[in-house]
């Protein structure tokens, strides 16, 4: 028991499983000697051995039962080890003590008149069984190894910060005011309400409780347990003014906020950004607490998260993954900024109880400076340079008051439909665009949602336009903001996913479109009230939020029926709320009437494109496997659509999927395509970089040359 505590299973095991099978092995040779002291040492070793074995076997069953599943298991555990023993037993025993090779120990160790006759195979036949338990263990050992491969699979060898991901989280309404919460946090788990008195653990924020990054050690998150974050901190006497503000970028799924014993916020939903007002509860040294539960309830937005991770599934991310921060201003502030733009102008709403005020923006002619009064202000810009793929070219600006400056930027860009010579086109700039675009998961080796550094996000982003891609398609994921700031400013449009909830079926969402069957009547009709409410709010709340990015081009509602419900009178609200982006309504199939975009997934057969009075975009494709076994999560797994065994057949066949599917239908209507993807994750093995981005699996000269054939003329 005490070596089962400190060097856990398989250490404490082995040498258990060792003493049983001398023991054993002892006894097996009174085939040839039956000397009392053999048995009686065998017997010893044998039976010390088997009680040590059923020890830590207990003991890793005990560790590995989830709390709420204790009776169920013992339940389990009492029909294995009672009532089968118990039924089998007999017929064991009257084996054992029958047969020709038997020997009699006479009255050595028995009273006169009882004889044992005992089988010496039987103990022959146990140790080989014994033996045979060695290959299982060894196998579960090597394989648990093997799926936690993200142990081994980190982004780069650099530390992490004592603050990490500390820059600005709000690039677009940059404050002088800014105290970054990132860093160590104590964390305790319980399945009590009450909040801990001590922490024995510690945190890595804003790392999700089950990556390496978290320095947890893949610990997970289980049902009805809570997780308790602890933070103390003081705030500089200069930092604080008239109103401090907590901000929290995203906590899944369900949080409360205890700062100083009060209760100050309570969130649902983990990927939008919450705020809270904290002034009233503020003392000189503050201890903060978060209480989060991640039941991974499915009313709320979910996305790719699952308890087993598998196949297009992946590894469940709980608790803080994004940014914690302060914030301090007066009374008199600006509280937000929308900002809408032409092709020469832009026009700033501005939510702030500041009369005069100066917008100074700077251009490559000089600064334009306006005094202004209302809370709205277009102003036309001189030789103006439009934001594109080739020249993503930023106007900032600063909003300056005398209670605070804000800093920000905008882009001169539009983005439209028309009738481009034949077919309807998606135009950038009034120009026709072809979307070169990879989906994009946003999932890391080690920090599973959160990428180690942002470096990471601007390193992937720079070496896909290398490699001639122009979009990304950001999947049932919302990124930290300081992601679409990097797009904006490198000049890659995205395609944003809302992130789906509600239950999935792999027959009704997966099998049935894959046969063929892609048009349903009203399909949805049967999901719950709460959860189309939930599903809506966020999805407001993913348009305001990334509002003013110009690089967000486009908004995919529902993703391959996953969810879907009302798909028409959806589309009308959002498009209501944000005309001037593009909405795919239902990606993939199931369409109903409402959509900027037919949009297909093809895997399973050839590509054929029909032409359409709408824009045509094949939003998924793809999905081709060449496996780095030594940057892969897990070597017995590979998820994907055509797997290849060598790197130069998998490269042959990529590029035959673009040259004779993609490239021809382009004059045919086709206005973009998404490949799926860009690396791998997890078991899915289909990116063209690894897990860890370490290794391009593609040629990139074959790649900058596909790209110059991927235009609309």
């Amino acid at each position: 028991g005490r070596l089962y505590d400190k060097y856990k299973f398989f250490k404490s095991v082995l040498p258990a499983i060792g003493v049983l099978g001398l023991g054993l092995g002892l006894l097996s040779l009174t085939f040839f000697n039956q000397n009392i002291i053999l048995i009686f040492t065998g017997s010893l070793l044998m039976m010390c051995g088997n009680l040590a074995t059923s020890a830590i076997f207990n003991a890793k069953m005990r560790d590995l039962t989830p709390k709420d599943k204790v009776g169920s298991y013992q339940g389990i555990k009492m029909f294995a080890q009672v009532l089968i023993p118990m039924l089998i037993g007999p017929w064991i025993g009257a084996a054992a003590i029958s047969g020709d090779f038997s020997y009699d120990v006479g009255n050595v160790l028995v009273p006169e008149g009882y004889a044992y006759k005992v089988n010496p195979a039987i103990f022959v036949g146990s140790l080989i069984i014994c033996s045979l338990t060695l290959i299982p263990i060894f196998v579960i050992r090597h394989l648990e190894n093997k799926k936690n491969d993200r142990n081994h699979l980190d982004s780069d060898d650099c530390p992490i910060q004592d603050k990490p991901l500390s820059e600005y989280p709000r690039p677009q309404f940059k404050r002088n005011s800014y105290f970054s919460l990132n860093g160590k946090w104590d964390i305790e788990f319980s399945y009590s309400n009450d909040i801990p008195e001590t922490y024995q653990n510690e945190i890595i924020v804003p790392y999700p409780i089950e990556s390496k990054l978290s320095g947890l050690n893949n610990r997970y998150l289980q049902k009805n347990e809570i997780a308790y974050y602890r933070k103390t901190f003081s705030l500089p006497a200069d930092f604080v003014k008239e109103i401090v503000t907590l901000h929290f970028d995203a906590v899944d799924q369900i949080a409360e906020v205890y700062l100083n014993n009060q209760l100050i916020a309570r969130n649902e939903g983990g990927y939008i950004p919450f705020k809270v007002d904290i002034q009233d509860y503020l003392k000189e040294d503050n201890i903060l607490i978060v209480k989060v539960i991640d039941n991974l309830d499915k009313k709320y937005c979910y996305g790719k998260q699952t308890k087993n991770s598998k196949g297009m599934w992946y590894t469940k991310t709980s608790g803080i993954w994004k940014s914690v921060w302060i914030e301090s201003y007066d009374v008199k502030h600006f509280e937000s900024v929308k900002i809408d733009t032409t092709l020469n102008a832009v026009t700033l709403n501005i939510d702030t109880n500041i009369k005069h005020k100066t917008l100074i923006i700077h251009t490559p002619e000089g600064d334009i400076k306006r005094d202004f009064t209302s809370n709205t202000i277009t102003v036309n810009i001189p030789n103006s340079r439009n934001w594109d793929v080739n020249d993503p070219y930023l106007y900032y600006f600063e909003l300056v008051s005398k209670y605070e400056t804000i800093q920000s930027y905008f882009a001169l860009r539009t983005i439209s439909i028309k009738k481009y010579g034949k077919y309807q086109r998606i135009l950038l700039n009034n120009k026709p665009i072809f979307f070169h675009g990879l989906l994009d998961q946003g999932y890391f080796s080690d920090g599973i949602l959160t990428p180690k550094s942002y470096s990471k996000y601007e390193e992937e982003i720079l070496a896909l336009k290398e490699l001639g891609f122009n979009t990304l398609r950001k999947h049932i994921k919302i990124e930290p903001l300081y992601f679409y700031y990097l797009c904006d400013k490198h000049g890659m449009i995205v395609f944003q996913d809302m992130v789906n909830n509600g239950s999935y079926s792999f027959f009704k969402e997966t099998l049935i479109p894959t046969l063929g069957i892609q048009k349903l009547p009203s399909y949805g009709k049967r999901v719950k009230k709460e959860i189309k409410d939930i599903f809506i709010k966020q999805a407001k709340d993913t348009i305001e939020l990334l509002y003013n990015s110009p690089s967000v081009c486009y908004y995919t509602i529902f993703n391959e029926a996953w969810g879907q419900f009302d798909a028409d009178k959806v589309y009308k609200e959002l498009k209501d709320l944000d005309p001037s982006r593009i909405y795919d309504a239902t990606s993939g199939w199931f369409n109903e009437k409402e959509s900027d975009v037919e949009s297909k997934h093809i895997y399973f057969k050839p590509i054929k494109i029909k032409e359409h009075d709408r824009p045509i975009i094949v939003s998924e494709f793809g999905g081709y496997v060449y496996k780095d076994l030594e940057h892969s999560f897990n070597i017995y797994k590979t998820y994907g659509y055509r797997i290849y065994k060598k790197q130069e057949d998998f490269m042959k066949g990529f590029m035959k999927l673009y040259k004779e599917e993609i490239v021809p239908y382009i004059n045919y209507g086709l206005c973009g395509s998404i490949y799926t993807q860009v690396s791998d994750v997890e078991d899915e093995t289909n990116g063209l970089f690894t897990y860890d981005r370490k290794v391009l699996k593609v040629d990139k000269d074959q790649l900058i040359e596909l790209s110059k054939k991927l235009v609309i003329k």
